[in-house]
């Protein structure tokens, strides 16, 4: 038995301590997760604890058919949607990159090319964002994007190329209309 594993069982047994190694161990993991979707920090502070107190609450509804990190972000994402449906805002976490360019810096094209990613980021529907965010900035594999997204892998790839698809052309729109 994986010591991870052995931890989250023990944990489910009663001992209740070891928790604070699994917040050790995954805070940076979902603090970068909920940043990508919040872009503020201090949402992105409440909910990362309040995803680890749901963690903690839930942790015997673990059942092990995944991995716990996959798990763990199922429910920062399910926190912060909730957080975000609320508030009726949804980020991708790159747009309060504050760039420090006059515009003829070596970073500047990559600045101007960071920008128009975000804003084609911006005119994808919820999955499709969080599909290519999950993905590509996380790298996590499409089976677990489906875990948490609660689809199937193939629809988690489905929202990932159409996503792509999307950006593609808002890119290459962009890159016409100058």
């Amino acid at each position: 038995m994986k010591s991870e594993e052995k931890r989250i069982r023990e944990i489910q047994n009663g001992n209740k301590k070891l928790f604070a190694g699994i917040v050790k161990k995954y805070t940076g993991m979902v603090f970068k997760l909920i940043w990508d979707l919040t872009s503020n920090i201090e949402d992105t502070k409440d909910l990362t604890q309040e995803t680890f107190s749901r963690a903690f609450i839930n942790i015997n509804s673990f059942q092990f058919k995944s991995g716990f990190s996959t798990w763990l972000y199922k429910i920062a994402y399910n926190c912060t949607m909730d957080f975000l449906r609320k508030n009726a805002r949804i980020s991708t976490g790159l747009e309060e990159n504050n760039f420090q360019s006059t515009g003829n810096s070596p970073d500047y094209d990559s600045e101007r090319k960071t920008k128009s990613l975000n804003a084609a980021l911006s005119t994808l529907p919820e999955k499709q964002k969080i599909a290519v965010v999950l993905h590509f900035y996380h790298q996590i594999s499409l089976k677990e994007v489906g875990e948490i997204l609660g689809c199937s892998h193939s629809t988690a790839r489905v929202h990932l190329f159409r996503g792509l698809k999307k950006l593609r052309q808002e890119l290459s729109n962009k890159d016409t209309q100058r």
